[in-house]
């Protein structure tokens, strides 16, 4: 089972410091990837350097200079994309794309929250390919037919969905309130100073399930369904909270 993990990152570059450590803590300490290759936007070249201070050096070196990279081992990718531009046409992100037998659940709650708060992110999410996709893209009529579209183009205009794990950074917790999100039916919350880590059912592969579905439901009318997409009226505005 694919599980993606996207962490959003607000307008901008990262600095080099920002990102030689965000290398060093996806490699080495939580080792959520060991590179094989690398690439501005898909892993094209085969990374020959085998000394890991050699190996930092140089993949720090390529993203400064492309300010985008991508990691892969195998069928386990991450994919670092700021938007350097800041003009919101497109959400920089931290992606990994790997299989839950890879992922060791405590780590991955953890070693989301340490990303997040490197990288002053506001939101982060993880659930299987399927439901990611099915609620971050949608078809519209185009000149040629349909072509595929996001469904909420960037944090600040509302939510997906809810999602098997969410990360809501300090912005959310003051949106919705520590009380609301504490009482909201999960089937974990903790509330961790300036991040909330909510987990909707223990297996991911729930989502579509009419348990999972229900919890996604209860959870959204209780700290408000006008916060999340809804595919019945896709071009309704979202409320979030007030971004810098």
């Amino acid at each position: 089972m694919e599980i993606v993990t996207h962490i959003s990152l607000p307008p901008g570059s990262l600095s080099k410091s920002v990102i030689e450590s965000l290398a060093d803590k996806l490699i080495r300490n939580l080792q959520w990837i060991l590179p094989g290759k690398y690439g501005e936007l898909s892993p094209d070249n085969l990374l020959k350097i085998e000394d890991p201070d050699s190996q930092l050096e140089f993949l720090l070196t390529y993203f400064l200079e492309h300010q985008s990279l991508v990691l892969a081992e195998g069928d386990n990718q991450i994919s670092i994309c700021p938007d350097r531009f800041q003009n919101r046409t497109m959400t920089g992100y931290i992606d990994w794309d790997t299989s839950l037998d890879r992922i060791d659940l405590e780590r991955h709650r953890d070693g989301v929250i340490e990303i997040m708060r490197l990288v002053n992110s506001p939101l982060a999410v993880a659930a299987t390919l399927d439901a990611y996709d099915q609620f971050a893209e949608r078809e519209i009529q185009s000149e040629v037919g349909t072509e595929l579209t996001y469904t909420v183009r960037d944090y600040t205009k509302g939510l997906e969905n809810a999602h098997w794990r969410m990360w809501l950074g300090k912005e959310y917790i003051d949106f919705f309130s520590e009380e609301t999100l504490s009482k909201a039916p999960t089937n974990q919350t903790s509330i961790l100073d300036d991040i909330c880590f909510v987990e909707m059912f223990p297996d991911p592969s729930s989502w579509n399930t009419p348990k999972g579905v229900e919890t996604s439901n209860l959870f959204k009318q209780a700290v408000g369904v006008d916060v999340f997409y809804d595919p019945l009226d896709p071009e309704k505005e979202l409320r979030s909270p007030n971004f810098p």
